[in-house]
């Protein structure tokens, strides 16, 4: 697993690299139809600058707006203990806060990296998840911060706010120029700047979804380092699939033969492709061995207590900076 594990690395440091230059690439080529060469040093210097100060939102920021809540071991301590553990075995450089979020949404997010990284998950995945599952899903958000999921994606997401007020002055574009193409007048490279303009959203969104699948698969091998229970987050994949799947809207268009989610649109690869390549790992792990490597952590498939908040009664709300259901 571990050799899986470094080629999967590997693969998914060219995959960010590549991704994030075709981004540059896009912003340059928009750069080069409205200014020429100006442009193009103009496009240049955006996405340096994106690459140095790129994560600028502040992950209390983001924690805020979530309305979380940092946990301590008095309100839950078998929680605290399961990722404490977690963490311990990640021997990360600097520790990682466990955040609570009131919300029926089952949902876990790691945001930050070195002293501010953190972890949060929603009240609706404490109650669906037993504790193995739950460490399955703790251990794959430890694993993002471990890998610097969390910077590389604080860059994309970056870009994607550049990319939306590209599209605004695309439209600003088109609106003043197209009187001007109208009368015949050579105005075709600024049109077709605005147009680029007008799609560089959606490009940048698909580049987005494209680095998010790409470092999900090393996540997930990097949570069974951590646990040595692959089917432990398999068996959570698959409960958070079937909730997913269980809406009356989903019924209706899986059994017309439709996917309601197309594969190119997704952050995340299909589940049973994870749960494919976690029982491909299953089969190849030693739970126990006398040369002192670790054990699977845990094995218990009861609730963990969360005695601290009562249940979430606040239907699912759209939060429109993050784009999600919380």
């Amino acid at each position: 697993m571990t050799r899986k594990l470094r080629a999967n690395k590997l693969t998914n440091q060219l995959q960010s690299i590549l991704l994030v230059l075709c981004m540059g690439l896009f912003m340059v080529a928009i750069g080069w139809l409205l200014l020429g060469r100006v442009g193009i040093f103009l496009a240049l210097a955006i996405s340096v600058y994106n690459l140095v100060f790129g994560p600028t939102i502040s992950p209390r920021a983001i924690l805020r707006a979530y309305h979380a809540q940092p946990l301590t071991p008095y309100e839950a301590p078998q929680l605290l203990e399961l990722f404490s553990a977690l963490v311990e075995r990640a021997d990360l450089s600097h520790p990682v806060q466990l955040w609570y979020v009131p919300s029926q949404v089952p949902n876990a997010f790691a945001v930050g990296s070195g002293h501010n990284a953190s972890v949060a998950v929603t009240d609706g995945l404490l109650r669906l998840m037993n504790e193995r599952e739950l460490a399955g899903v703790l251990a794959h958000e430890i694993a993002h911060v471990k890998h610097k999921d969390t910077t590389v994606m604080g860059i994309a997401d970056t870009m994607g706010r550049i990319a939306s007020g590209i599209a605004r002055l695309g439209l600003l574009v088109l609106f003043l120029g197209l009187p001007t193409l109208l009368s015949g007048a050579s105005f075709a490279s600024t049109f077709l700047a605005g147009c680029l303009m007008l799609v560089t959203p959606f490009v940048v969104f698909l580049l987005q979804m494209a680095l998010s699948r790409s470092r999900e698969f090393n996540a997930d091998l990097g949570a069974v380092s951590l646990t040595q229970d692959p089917m432990g987050l398999a068996a959570a994949l698959k409960k958070l699939e079937q909730l997913q799947q269980g809406g009356w809207l989903g019924r209706v268009f899986k059994n017309k033969g439709f996917n309601i989610e197309p594969s190119w649109i997704r952050s995340h690869p299909a589940t049973k492709e994870r749960v494919r390549e976690l029982e491909e790992v299953a089969a190849s792990i030693v739970e126990e061995s006398s040369d002192g490597s670790k054990t699977q952590l845990a094995r218990k498939a009861e609730p963990v207590p969360i005695d601290f908040h009562d249940p979430v009664e606040t239907p699912p709300r759209y939060h429109p900076r993050r784009g999600v259901w919380y």
